[in-house]
């Protein structure tokens, strides 16, 4: 029986809470400094789930019936290939408030919903990632929350109308499951019922969630191939009937997309060429491109006056480091345990080299190169960067200081970040909210975030005494739960 993962502590669970608090925190201070409406994209998104709300979908080329005094509205309805699950998630909170003549308060209200997202997502990546690194990182787990909410996308994207929170939301649940079920014999009975709901719900909100979805079947796949290959009950249970459960909810939507415009992504690759200056490129020019590069990896830094050198610093640099350490620590490994600990890592090398694959290709087509494609990765970037203190995983109180002074030039590129945001945009004079609960809400992702360092470091150095043992995992899987 491969059951490797202790019960949470106290101490982990007010770290964990802490971090999601500080990504509401991050997510409000953007939420406040960009006035509504700022990008023609959130105008498309409050339109959609306005039309939802009045019982249609929207059409490409028919426009917005969203009616704007301020702000940018796009001149086709260009998210209209995406799948409907998050517009039904806001159309009971925008179709009341545009109806009523207040498209402002709705666009804010919007806002909100995605703020409660990324507040949901830190939580959903603290209990995936135990399932995902390997036991030895026990001490350290408490770290990916914290790094998951300093994550620049999910912060900037927490505090905007964009669909793509709730894709993170569900691909680090989904990658949680696939290592819960990598681990343990004995799945427990929520597991089909929650992996089936996930896969479905991917399928229904970007069409980039198929890719993340079928890499996910493809590891549950060679899992059972590897172990029980003969096992026909999981062959059914935990794959043939989750996947036609998810065709079965997603596919009418598709078939739309293809009857409208040839395509199952729904994508208008002549119109972007034509009006937005777009241009066709060929795979090898994009991936040999370093505009392209420099542009898709921007993940944790985006204030102009530092963000290609915080981004190296905070980012590239720990996140090659935890790769090579982690790619080399599982290899070494032996026991048990070892086939679960690569295929995780299999499933992460996949999620990672397959967006950016999938970006490389929508590039070639004329779309844009836009660091917010990856924000889907949030989940294995913050287990890459996490790994990089593997040697001290089993020392809570070098883990601390590490992820504190992370966490602390985090806090000060946001701070520059947030600042330049409301400078960008106060000379428009646009109606929002007063700057001073942007700064509220940065404080709060300071302090918090602060809080959930220290609270995890205290709660990792109780479990080992002295700071510097390492930890068994003595606790069935069940108690995980």
């Amino acid at each position: 029986m491969r059951r490797v993962r202790a019960r949470w502590s106290i101490g982990e669970r007010r770290s964990t809470l802490a971090a999601a608090v500080a990504a509401a925190g991050g997510a409000l201070a953007f939420a406040v400094v960009a006035p509504p409406y700022v990008s023609a994209d959130e105008a498309a998104h409050v339109d959609y789930a306005l039309q939802l709300w009045h019982g249609g979908l929207p059409v490409f080329e028919d426009g917005l019936r969203l009616q704007l005094d301020q702000g940018h509205v796009p001149p086709v309805q260009w998210t209209a290939q995406h799948p409907p699950l998050f517009y039904a998630l806001l159309a009971p909170v925008v179709g009341p408030l545009v109806d009523g003549d207040r498209p402002t308060t709705a666009a804010f209200a919007a806002r909100g919903v995605t703020m409660v997202l990324a507040f949901l997502t830190v939580l959903a990546a603290a209990w995936a990632a135990r399932w995902l690194l390997p036991s030895a990182y026990r001490a350290a787990l408490w770290a990916v929350p914290v790094v998951v909410a300093g994550g620049t996308w999910l912060l900037r994207l927490g505090g905007a109308v964009y669909n793509d929170v709730l894709l993170i939301l569900e691909v680090t649940l989904l990658i949680g499951l696939v290592g819960y079920r990598l681990r343990t014999d004995a799945l427990a009975r929520w597991w089909r019922p929650a992996w089936a709901l996930l896969l479905a719900a991917a399928a229904l909100t970007r069409a980039s969630g198929l890719s993340l979805a079928l890499l996910c079947v493809a590891v549950v796949s060679l899992d059972i191939a590897l172990r029980r290959p003969r096992d026909v009950r999981a062959w059914c249970g935990d794959l043939f009937a989750p996947v036609a459960v998810a065709v079965a909810a997603s596919w009418w939507f598709y078939a739309r997309n293809v009857r409208l415009t040839g395509s199952i992504t729904g994508g208008h690759p002549g119109w972007a060429v034509e009006h937005l200056g777009r241009q066709h490129r060929a795979l090898e020019q994009v991936l040999t491109s370093s505009t392209f590069w420099e542009t898709s990896l921007q993940q944790y830094a985006s204030a102009p006056a530092v963000r290609d050198d915080a981004n190296l610093l905070l980012f590239l640099v720990p996140a090659a480091l935890g790769a090579a350490l982690l790619v080399t620590g599982v290899l070494r490994r032996p026991g048990e345990t070892a086939l679960a600990d690569r295929l995780c890592v299999l499933l992460l090398a996949g999620a990672v080299g397959g967006i950016l694959l999938q970006q490389a290709l929508y590039h070639t087509t004329g779309g844009g190169a836009n660091g917010r494609y990856l924000a889907v990765l949030a989940l294995p970037f913050a287990v890459l960067l996490v790994a990089a203190v593997g040697p001290w995983g089993a020392r809570p109180l070098r883990v601390a200081w590490v992820v504190g002074l992370w966490f602390v030039a985090r806090a000060v590129e946001l701070g520059l970040d947030v600042e330049a945001t409301r400078a960008r945009y106060a000379p428009a004079g646009a109606p929002g909210l007063p700057t001073w609960l942007g700064w509220c809400g940065y404080g709060l992702f300071v302090v918090a975030g602060l809080t959930s360092v220290v609270v995890g470091a205290r709660g990792a150095c109780e479990a080992s005494p002295s700071g510097r043992g390492g930890l068994e995992d003595r606790v069935e899987v069940q108690r995980a739960l």
